[in-house]
């Protein structure tokens, strides 16, 4: 990854994510707030990308950090509402819920990604508690498999293939 330098670069337009030559700008300055976990950078198109809706501060960065380790780009919202917003933009390949983060409204903008050509191949995982109800809400929701917390970070980036 290429970090991209916004006073070196020029002014970005409106849309806090853009496509740039053969990657994605990342402009933090318009994100402030909705994303973290991720420097102000250029993402290689080669990179698979993951978002990560996840409330909890501690363990959204946990598994952040842990993709990045790992070679992928991933960055965490805080609810379904932010990641819609980023969603067309960025087009992660990898979409990470905590689904009892989640409620109506949130699923309904995870039904939305997912009802997009692209969100149509992308591979959804719902986090969740364990519980055998909550295994079966994730997958009746349009999630292509679930992972009962605690998470073992390892475990997580097998799950995403």
């Amino acid at each position: 990854m290429v970090a991209l330098d916004r006073a070196k670069s020029g002014s970005f337009n409106s849309d806090p994510i853009t496509r740039v030559g053969d990657g994605v700008a990342i402009n933090c300055q318009m994100l402030r707030g909705a994303v973290t976990g991720m420097d102000c950078q250029v993402i290689s198109q080669f990179s698979r990308r993951v978002l990560i809706i996840e409330s909890d501060t501690v363990a959204g960065d946990a598994m952040v950090e842990h993709f990045n380790f790992h070679g992928m780009t991933a960055v965490r919202v805080e609810n379904g509402g932010k990641a819609l917003s980023i969603f067309s933009n960025f087009l992660p390949d990898i979409i990470i819920v905590d689904i009892g983060l989640e409620e109506a409204a949130g699923f309904a903008n995870i039904a939305a990604m997912r009802n997009t050509p692209h969100g149509a191949s992308a591979k959804f995982i719902g986090l969740v508690e364990r519980n055998p109800h909550n295994a079966q809400q994730a997958l009746a929701t349009g999630f292509d498999r679930h992972i009962e917390r605690p998470i073992v970070l390892d475990e997580l980036i097998d799950a995403v293939g």
